[in-house]
C-alpha cells in the first residue's frame, strides 16, 4: 500500500464570487394561494409553485411557469416564440414548513400502540406532521384530532389484511 501524501497538487478552489445562489427555506404562507401553478398565467402573480420553475413572458398577454425558456420557436406551442422576460424569483417549491418540501405518509393500526403514538406526533407537530403535506392510512376508521394548521387528520381507509405479531410484539406481515 502506498502511504498518503498531503502535498498540494494544484491551486485552491477560489471562494464563490459573483451572484450568490438563491436562498432556500420556508416560503411565506401566502405563496400557495397567490403563486401560479404550471399551465396558469403568471403575469399577475409573478411567482410559481413548482420546484425550480420561473415565470417567463411569452408576450404582453401571457406568461407561464416553466423550468427554462428559449426565444426560438417552440414546437410544443405551435412554433410561436417567447420573449422569455422573467417575472419574479425562481421558485424552490411549496416548502411551507422547511426546505426541501416533503410529503409524508404513515400506515398505522389505530387500535394498537401506533394510534396513541401518532396522536402524540400530531399534538407536537412532529414526525410526518412536520412535513408540508401528509396522509395517514389505516384499515379502520380513525381520527387523530386537529393539526396545528386547523386540519382534521383522518385516516384514509385501506383493505384489512392479515397481520401477525413479530417476536418483539410489533406488527409482523406474512
Amino acid at each position: 500500500a502506498v502511504p498518503w501524501e498531503c502535498k498540494e497538487i494544484g491551486m485552491r478552489t477560489p471562494a464563490f464570487e459573483g451572484h450568490a445562489p438563491d436562498k432556500k427555506g420556508v416560503v411565506a404562507k401566502w405563496v400557495p394561494k397567490r403563486c401560479s401553478a404550471i399551465g396558469e398565467n403568471c403575469q399577475e402573480s409573478q411567482c410559481c409553485h413548482a420546484v425550480g420553475y420561473q415565470c417567463y413572458d411569452k408576450n404582453e398577454f401571457w406568461s407561464a411557469c416553466r423550468p427554462s425558456c428559449s426565444t426560438f420557436p417552440d414546437a410544443a406551442d405551435g412554433n410561436k416564440s417567447w420573449s422569455c422576460k422573467t417575472r419574479g424569483p425562481r421558485s424552490w417549491g411549496l416548502a411551507i414548513k422547511g426546505y426541501p418540501s416533503l410529503y409524508c405518509w404513515s400506515l398505522f393500526m389505530p387500535s394498537r400502540y401506533e394510534g396513541p403514538l401518532l396522536k402524540s406526533h400530531l399534538d407536537a407537530d412532529a414526525g410526518i406532521f412536520a412535513c408540508d403535506g401528509y396522509d395517514i392510512f389505516a384499515s379502520e376508521q380513525s381520527s387523530l384530532g386537529t393539526s396545528k394548521d386547523g386540519i382534521e387528520v383522518k385516516a384514509i381507509l385501506i383493505p384489512q389484511i392479515p397481520v401477525g405479531v413479530s417476536q418483539d410484539g410489533t406488527a409482523g406481515n406474512a
